[in-house]
């Protein structure tokens, strides 16, 4: 399994993120697992929920080192 950890900061634009994990769900070749972490902010309207979707929630911006290492905690991939 592939594991693509995206850290996300202060980009309430949810189209561009929505459209991002699509594409990697519709592109990928094999089994993949995506990590989305919002750092500092929340989405207006959610991203749709796929089995292999994690989303991780900072309230506070942590910055991007442990936005990625959020993400890596959880992965059960390479990535």
């Amino acid at each position: 399994m592939l594991s693509v950890i995206i850290p996300s900061r202060n980009k309430p634009d949810w189209q561009f993120t929505q459209k991002t994990v699509t594409d990697l769900f519709e592109m990928a070749k094999g089994d993949v697992e995506v990590i989305v972490v919002m750092d500092g902010y929340q989405l207006s309207v959610p991203l749709k929920e796929r089995e292999n979707l994690t989303i991780i929630q900072h309230d506070k911006a942590k910055g991007m080192r442990p936005a990625i290492n959020a993400g890596v905690a959880v992965a059960k991939g390479e990535f």
